[in-house]
């Protein structure tokens, strides 16, 4: 499940700012009031800001971020003169989407061939003459 955004409303009045302030007590150096809202008409009360709506909006989010896939970083070597390199994890399946990376010296490597099997992933590539590095990354 995605993210659900809410659509948030302001609160909308005619005198927004507008405070009466009520005098509680009158002591010579404290003063108490009250501050009570007088913002006129009101024409949209909006969104409350309070923990309730907080705690719905860290939920979403939460439940969002339980939807974003995994994955598993696996890395070997493509030795020099060989032409396949295999990775193996139990996390690799059939339907696994796998994504490839390979070390900057041979940024522009790509492999002929792309093998999955349920545990298994063979990259093939034309022999090299030096070592290379190779990450796969298998979305689980």
């Amino acid at each position: 499940m995605s993210f659900v955004a809410k659509q948030w409303d302001d609160r909308l009045s005619e005198y927004p700012t507008r405070r009466r302030l009520t005098n509680v007590n009158d002591l010579t150096d404290i003063k108490d009031v009250y501050v009570e809202r007088i913002e006129g008409t009101v024409t949209t009360q909006g969104d409350v800001f309070d923990a309730a709506t907080m705690n719905n909006l860290e939920s979403r989010i939460n439940t969002a971020f339980q939807s974003v896939p995994e994955f598993k970083d696996l890395t070997a070597t493509l030795t020099a003169g060989s032409t396949t390199v295999t990775f193996s994890d139990s996390s690799i399946l059939t339907t696994s989407t796998i994504d490839y990376y390979i070390d900057d010296a041979h940024w522009d490597l790509v492999p002929s061939s792309i093998t999955v099997a349920t545990g298994s992933v063979t990259l093939t590539f034309s022999a090299q003459s030096s070592n290379v590095s190779l990450k796969v990354r298998v979305w689980v």
